[in-house]
């Protein structure tokens, strides 16, 4: 971690990620964003209520849930350890061409059934995890009930802080793939900690999340940000050229403003800025996006990623200025006419155009670059899921990024 900063620095580094307020700032959100819900909520306003109704009926059954711990998956991690985090890599089939089906082979974009067992593995344990304990921290802020930011802080200190059910930090064993060495993508599954570091934040101070916990949960995070840099497989996702270099760098900003390190926080902005050039053609296309079988979903999907770091980036002053939006807006306008139907997009997509980073991009460009998306287009365009997680993922968003009017 960054050493030797001197005193000053630190302070003004420090005053930076606080509200005027002298709160704790959010990393991905913004506190007037949801002091915008609430003026919405009391002034009666439709969609904030259904919204809020739906957090509300989501956390009411997370009330009742039983544990989420990484020591309760069926498969063993090749470390023998039950404590460290274990994934299967979704797009790997069995080999039809050999007797026992290894080594496996890649399949892009078809989603293999077994790596979303719930209880074989820990990826859809995190999922769940990670939303209910956003569900959970946001029916309290919004309700002021004590019992759901209690829930929450107990499933924080089970997943993260218990002796007998915390993950080791680190994700050395995510996304395997049987018949290979562990998979060296499953740092892209640490962006679910995302919904932890700002509910992490708005619950400082709420009944059932002492001082100490919260200081033991920066320290798990500043030991799995020490692992994300200095290990093998973070260091290959760091130099991955697409969606992944990403969601690395965006992880990497993203926690070390938590823990409060400025050297790795200003790497990682460096890194972060180095990629619109490489990842953004002129046309506004993503190359090395387009190339995959879920080429829409996958330039959204990157897109959202640096909306992410732009919203962090913003917290040190170092989001790029009118260039960095002119690119952005123009990734996005290459996206548009699919979108609204204009046009037939032009790369391969085997499946219908996921909701929920629709919406992400949407919310983020609205507060960005607003006017290169039309929202109700969108919309009214966008294809409905049957997914319950994504229906309260949806709701979420309507508390956290409010339509800016």
């Amino acid at each position: 971690m960054g050493v030797g900063l001197k005193i000053p620095v630190v302070l003004w580094f420090a005053a930076g990620l606080c509200d005027l307020q002298g709160q704790e700032a959010l990393l991905l959100y913004r506190r007037a964003d949801l002091e915008l819900a609430k003026e919405r909520l009391a002034a009666g306003d439709e969609v904030t209520a259904a919204a809020y109704q739906d957090v509300l009926d989501d956390a009411r059954k997370w009330l009742q849930a039983e544990r989420y711990s990484v020591v309760d998956k069926d498969l063993l991690p090749e470390s023998g350890d039950r404590h460290d985090y274990l994934s299967v890599a979704p797009y790997w089939w069995p080999n039809p061409e050999t007797e026992d089906g290894l080594p496996y082979i890649r399949r892009d974009g078809e989603v293999n059934p077994a790596s979303r067992a719930e209880r074989a593995a820990d990826k859809e344990r995190l999922l769940d995890f990670t939303g209910g304990v956003q569900t959970l921290v946001m029916a309290w802020y919004f309700s002021g009930e004590k019992a759901y930011a209690e829930k929450a802080g107990e499933m924080l200190r089970v997943w993260f802080l218990n002796k007998d059910t915390r993950m080791n930090p680190n994700l050395e064993h995510a996304q395997l793939r049987r018949g290979h060495k562990t998979g060296r993508s499953g740092v892209l599954e640490g962006r679910a900690f995302f919904r932890v570091l700002d509910s992490s934040r708005l619950l400082s101070g709420a009944p059932g999340w002492p001082g100490g916990d919260a200081s033991a949960l920066r320290k798990w995070f500043e030991e799995y940000l020490d692992w994300l840099v200095e290990s093998e497989m973070g260091r290959w996702e760091s130099e991955s050229p697409n969606n992944h270099g990403t969601w690395y760098d965006a992880q990497v900003l993203a926690l070390a403003l938590y823990v409060g390190d400025e050297e790795i926080a200003r790497g990682a902005l460096g890194s972060w800025r180095g990629r619109w050039d490489s990842q953004i053609a002129d046309d506004g296309s993503q190359p090395l996006e387009l190339n995959r079988t879920l080429s829409l979903d996958y330039s959204i999907f990157n897109l959202v990623g640096h909306f992410y770091a732009w919203r962090l980036a913003e917290r040190l002053g170092g989001a790029p200025g009118s260039g960095g939006k002119d690119r952005l807006e123009e990734a996005i306008d290459f996206l548009t006419p699919a979108l609204y139907g204009e046009s037939k997009w032009k790369g391969k997509q085997i499946k219908p155009l996921k909701t929920e980073p629709l919406l992400e991009l949407v919310r983020f460009a609205e507060r960005t670059v607003p006017s290169a998306i039309d929202e109700e287009k969108v919309a009214a365009l966008a294809p409905q899921e049957e997914d319950d997680r994504e229906a309260i993922r949806e709701s979420r968003f309507q508390l956290l990024l409010p339509r800016l009017d």
